[in-house]
């Protein structure tokens, strides 16, 4: 679905993309119902003071002025609203991560390799706690960009360094020109909406320099203190966000209890975070990592409770834990053959119904029946719930 993205200041008409997250930002209502064969949502940036609008043209992809809207403007007390709108309108910047999302610390070189050849859904090459500081951070920039160069993985990220220091400035400078690899990046510690804003600018310029389109550099929070989880609705509504990870190890530490899930220490949190992010109609959330490589049962179980809490899959740290994971967060046996029954049900009557052994089925288990099916195939995603 092709989208042109457009800004108008003083009757210019240029390219860039939705800052949707800013707290002042305001949603101006059907300002785009004049054009024939069109939809698309118009704010105003109070920072920037332009208006702009993203739009799908049904084919073609080409800016469009906008003119003041008939509507009177409508402040926004919190970003989740145009985000939740802009998101229901168009599906912008979704993605599932899938069930295993594979770190690799970018100055190995042969790890990084190994990474891109693994079977994870997602591969993340670090730059930031997976590396030591100094000489070894360059080293790693160079072997990344040596790597993004020639691969053509998907689901590919990087983990930058927290956004506004010199650190991720670094990162962002070399990696720039082979940028255009990968499907985003992963920015540590955020604790608001406005630092991802903030790096969605620079990404804007990169796509720019790069000619790709705007807003296609997705962005992957990681919440990972208590002041990141307080903002976590903020977060998850700001521009270009596709989906969030839970940064376990440095929350347990900042709350000092346990990171594994189901142990009790961070299981309200998980809650929390998976309410904001689907609240903000992103997909479930990523754990963090299960704190010992050799405990393999351990892996198992927290897996599983962390699914149970609303998450759908989870950071992994080495490939050994790849199968385990994967089986962890996937639909049981006994869930898919439930789905089945249920979506059959369904499609033989009407509203609510029951299951022949007394079970009450209404839209809600009708939905998650469908999401079920949809993660083994059995049924395609556009009729399957975000």
């Amino acid at each position: 679905m092709p989208w042109s993205s457009a800004w108008s200041v003083a009757g210019e008409t240029t390219s860039m993309p939705i800052f949707a997250g800013a707290a002042r930002c305001r949603w101006v209502p059907g300002a785009l119902s004049g054009l024939p064969g069109q939809s698309g949502v118009a704010y105003e940036h109070d920072l920037h003071r332009v208006s702009f609008a993203r739009v799908w043209t049904g084919g073609t992809v080409a800016p469009r002025r906008l003119t003041e809207p008939a509507h009177p403007i409508q402040d926004l007390s919190h970003p989740y609203e145009q985000s939740f709108r802009l998101r229901e309108r168009t599906g912008a910047y979704f993605m599932n991560l899938g069930r295993t999302l594979l770190f690799s610390p970018g100055d190995h070189a042969r790890r990084v390799e190994r990474a891109l050849a693994s079977p994870a859904a997602t591969v993340v090459l670090d730059l930031e706690d997976g590396v030591a500081e100094g000489a070894a951070k360059e080293a790693a920039r160079a072997t990344i960009a040596r790597a993004l160069s020639s691969t053509r993985r998907t689901g590919l990220f990087v983990r930058v360094n927290g956004t506004g220091s010199p650190e991720q400035a670094a990162d962002l400078a070399v990696l720039a020109p082979v940028l255009g690899h990968v499907t985003g990046i992963v920015v540590p510690k955020v604790e608001s909406g406005k630092e991802v804003a903030q790096l969605g600018e620079r990404l804007h310029e990169i796509e720019r320099d790069l000619g790709i389109e705007p807003g296609s550099l997705l962005v992957v929070p990681v919440v990972e203190t208590c002041a990141g989880l307080l903002a976590a609705p903020g977060i998850a509504a700001a521009p270009r966000v596709a989906a969030l990870i839970l940064g376990v190890l440095d929350l347990a530490a900042e709350l000092g209890v346990s990171p594994v899930a189901g142990s009790g220490g961070l299981d309200h949190v998980r809650v929390h975070l998976a309410v904001a992010a689907r609240a903000a109609r992103l997909p479930a959330p990523a754990d963090g990592p299960h704190p010992d490589l050799e405990d393999d049962e351990g892996l198992r179980r927290s897996s599983l409770a962390s699914r149970a809490l609303g998450f759908g899959g989870r950071v992994v740290l080495h490939p050994r834990q790849l199968e385990a994971v994967e089986r962890a967060y996937a639909p049981t046996a006994d869930e898919v053959l439930r789905a089945r029954r249920v979506v059959e049900a369904a499609a033989a009557g009407a509203g609510s119904l029951r299951l022949p052994d007394g079970t009450f089925v209404d839209e809600p288990v009708i939905a998650w029946a469908r999401a079920v099916l949809a993660e083994t195939g059995e049924v395609t995603r556009e009729h399957a719930p975000a």
